[in-house]
C-alpha cells in the first residue's frame, strides 16, 4: 500500500519547451505532476494524497505544479469476472478485463488498486464529471469493464 513520505522532500526543478501546453495531469516517470486546478478538485473529493510543490518553467515561463503522492489502495478487483495473470510475488502483471467489485468503493472518488505492479488509479463518476467539466487536461477515463 502506497504510504506517506517522511522527511524532507526535495525541490525539483523542470525546464520543458514547445508549442504544447503542459497538461492538468502528467506522469513523469513515477512522479503523478498535476496543476492547481487539479490540485483543488483532489482537495475538494478529500482524496488522500500528499502535495510538493514543483519549479516547473516551461518556455522560461514559470508553471504552478505539484507532486501528488496518492495514499492509500483498494483490492475492489473482482477476481471471478476479471481476466488477469498475477507474477511471482502475487501481484497483478497483465490485467486482460477489470471488473470491479463496486461494494468496496462505497463513497470511494480517487485510489489506485491494490496488489498491481504498475498504477492502475479507479475514480468515481462523479470525479470523472468533474474533472471533464472543469476542461482538464492529462487524463484518459474508461469503464472497468472496458479497461486493458
Amino acid at each position: 500500500m502506497p504510504q506517506p513520505i517522511v522527511g524532507a522532500f526535495p525541490t525539483l526543478e523542470f525546464n520543458s519547451q514547445g508549442k504544447f501546453i503542459l497538461p492538468d495531469y502528467l506522469r513523469y516517470g513515477v512522479l503523478n505532476i498535476v496543476s492547481e486546478p487539479l490540485a483543488a478538485l483532489l482537495d475538494q473529493f478529500q482524496i488522500p494524497h500528499q502535495r510538493f510543490a514543483v519549479n516547473w518553467r516551461h518556455n522560461g515561463e514559470q508553471q504552478s505544479r505539484f507532486v501528488a503522492h496518492f495514499i492509500g489502495e483498494h483490492a475492489a478487483l473482482d477476481e471471478q469476472k476479471s481476466q488477469f495473470v498475477r507474477d511471482e510475488y502475487g501481484d497483478i502483471d497483465t490485467l486482460d478485463k477489470l471488473v470491479l467489485d463496486e461494494q468496496q468503493l462505497t463513497d470511494v472518488h480517487f485510489t489506485q488498486l491494490a496488489q498491481c505492479s504498475y498504477v492502475v488509479y479507479i475514480v468515481s463518476d462523479r470525479f470523472k464529471d468533474a474533472v471533464n467539466q472543469a476542461q482538464l487536461t492529462g487524463m484518459r477515463f474508461s469503464h472497468a469493464k472496458d479497461a486493458q
